[in-house]
């Protein structure tokens, strides 16, 4: 991702709420989207149960690096949200959901709510407004 105190958000959000994270950062590389996909591609490896992409910009092609990253875990059955992308791509089959982060709506979902129900498969808007305020005391 390419902002860093929203990576920071997102990262306490999960410490926060007991979430298990890994995280990747593609700042700082020569080739943001390249390492962003790499990103992806080790996650995939790793098993984890979900994947969070933060502020994802997909060329105007919609194809690239991203796509292919994309399609790799849905291959591998691995749930990606898309946090606050820039521009999705055009595919909404290659991620389960988009959070749009809002730390002041009173309606947003928090954070380990949305994931849980994207990890298990369960009904959920297709963009979520979500909180990174924890619900754990």
């Amino acid at each position: 991702a390419d902002d860093a105190s929203s990576d920071r958000r997102l990262r306490g959000a999960c410490d926060a709420a007991g979430l298990n994270a890994f995280y990747a950062s593609g700042g700082g590389a020569g080739n943001v989207e390249r390492a962003g996909a790499d990103s992806v591609g080790d996650m995939v490896d790793r098993a984890v149960k979900a994947i969070v992409v933060n502020r994802m910009a997909v060329g105007r092609t919609g194809r690239g690096p991203w796509v292919d990253a994309l399609q790799r875990a849905r291959r591998a059955g691995l749930p990606v949200v898309l946090s606050d992308p820039v521009t999705p791509p055009h595919d909404r089959l290659l991620y389960a959901a988009i959070w749009k982060v809002d730390d002041h709506a009173s309606h947003a979902t928090p954070i380990e709510r949305s994931v849980t129900e994207v990890i298990n498969d369960l009904p959920h808007q297709a963009t979520v407004t979500v909180t990174t305020r924890t619900a754990r005391p």
